[in-house]
């Protein structure tokens, strides 16, 4: 069996969904973005060469619908030879798009694939579309496929407060923001143009759902938002909705395209179902 390496990774800033800096970029652009920048940072990788293009989305419609792996790699000028295909496994499509890239490595049907992920929220909003099967309502109740309402009720069921939940909150928005005023995320953004609150055009290339002032304090006064009678989850503990995409360049170790390049190694994956 193959191993299998990861040879490079990068995404665009993440933007919020609504207004922000991508508002009016569609999410094939972005994609197809991504992929030209990707191929650029890597020279001696030959697109013709790429055997699969493995691209996670969940709400696969409008812009992300017909297959936008697809259409995103024809915008990106990669040859009409190279395939691909869109996974869905709602919010793990990206991670189940590396593992069925990385099965096909190590079985030998391919060498190297291009996976990555998007979902322009903004664009195609949450459950648009979906017509959830009336008899679904037997074993599963249609609020359980929601991430807040989830949260909520694991945070019932093992006693995490609203308190402890501001507070690391807090800490992860002030460690991201840390982390961009050092550069720590600058190998890993690509620059992308898109628009600033007056509608001017512009390159960007830092996260706009980082909130550096978002302290326990002013948290604590903020009202829930999930249902009536919730008591922890608010617009800044939540994770945002936002437009983001990523992607990764994945092959076998032995015809690595970048000899005596930092690499990280693929070696297991595993998926389970939740109620």
């Amino acid at each position: 069996m193959e191993q299998v390496v990861i040879v490079d990774a990068v995404r665009t800033p993440m933007g919020r969904s609504k207004g922000g800096a991508f508002r009016h970029v569609r999410a094939e652009d972005l994609s197809a973005h991504l992929m030209r920048s990707l191929l650029s940072r890597n020279p001696s990788l030959d697109p013709a060469a790429i055997d699969d293009i493995y691209w996670g989305c969940v709400q696969q419609t409008l812009e992300q619908g017909f297959n936008i792996a697809r259409n995103a790699a024809l915008l990106a000028e990669i040859p009409h030879s190279v395939p691909a295909t869109t996974v869905n496994r709602l919010c793990g499509s990206s991670m189940q798009a590396l593992h069925d890239a990385a099965r096909m490595i190590m079985t030998g049907d391919a060498s190297v694939c291009l996976i990555g992920g998007v979902e322009h929220m903004g664009h195609v909003p949450m459950s648009h579309g979906v017509d959830f099967h009336p008899g679904l309502s037997r074993n599963v109740a249609k609020a359980a496929g929601m991430m807040g309402l989830t949260a909520e009720m694991l945070a019932r069921l093992h006693g995490i407060s609203r308190e402890m939940q501001d507070q690391f909150a807090a800490r992860s928005h002030a460690r991201a923001w840390a982390a961009t005023q050092s550069g720590a995320f600058k190998a890993e953004i690509i620059p992308t143009g898109g628009h600033d609150a007056d509608g001017v055009l512009k390159s960007f290339n830092y996260d706009e759902v980082i909130r550096p002032g978002n302290d326990r304090g002013s948290a604590g006064c903020i009202k829930t938002r999930i249902r009536p009678g919730d008591r922890h989850r608010h617009g800044r503990n939540l994770l945002r909705t936002l437009r983001r995409r990523s992607r990764h360049v994945i092959n076998e170790r032995k015809s690595c395209p970048r000899a005596g390049a930092k690499t990280s190694r693929s070696r297991t994956f595993h998926g389970g179902g939740r109620l």
